[in-house]
């Protein structure tokens, strides 16, 4: 089976509104998998709960199927690093039931000078900024999870020091 036939596969067969597949970050010497265990259903709090700490469940837009509908009136904002951060919570929000597949069948590409991988000023206050948008949008509803949040802001204040570490 591939990307796409599982993917569908989870919002058809199973009739979730979301579906997700396990992923391969391909650095140029090494890679590093992301999965479940096994394949599951999983309910809105708990895929959020993953989602705001950001393992197994990442804060990217690819690796994902969703249902039309969940877009109506939901935009990537322009002009922002982590965009998807901020944007793919509120399609989290609208969802019900969610497919996460065990299976590795995304491969993201890691290119060295590529405008993800460069350190920018003010790159980490940005990711810091949208976890924060992302954690008041689901806390809202599920105050329970603010810790997951906090996960986050945690990350992006470690990235903030390893930038200014390897900054000459």
């Amino acid at each position: 089976m591939n990307y796409l036939e599982e993917l569908v596969k989870g919002i058809v067969e199973y009739d979730c509104d979301i579906s997700i597949c396990g992923h391969n970050i391909n650095y140029p010497r090494f890679t590093i998998p992301s999965c479940f265990p096994k394949t599951t259903i999983m309910k809105q709090k708990t895929a959020l709960s993953f989602l705001m700490s950001d393992m197994m469940i990442k804060n990217y837009s690819w690796g994902k199927c969703y249902k039309k509908k969940l877009w109506k009136d939901i935009q990537f904002p322009e002009n922002k690093t982590y965009e998807d951060v901020e944007t793919i919570c509120k399609t989290f929000m609208r969802s019900h039931r969610f497919y996460v597949s065990n299976k590795l069948l995304y491969n993201y590409e890691i290119r060295q000078g590529s405008i993800s991988q460069q350190k920018a000023a003010g790159r980490n206050r940005e990711l810091k900024r949208a976890y924060r948008h992302q954690m008041n949008i689901v806390t809202k509803k599920y105050p329970t999870l603010k810790p997951f949040g906090y996960i986050n802001l945690f990350k992006a204040d470690i990235m903030h020091l390893y930038d200014v570490m390897t900054t000459k």
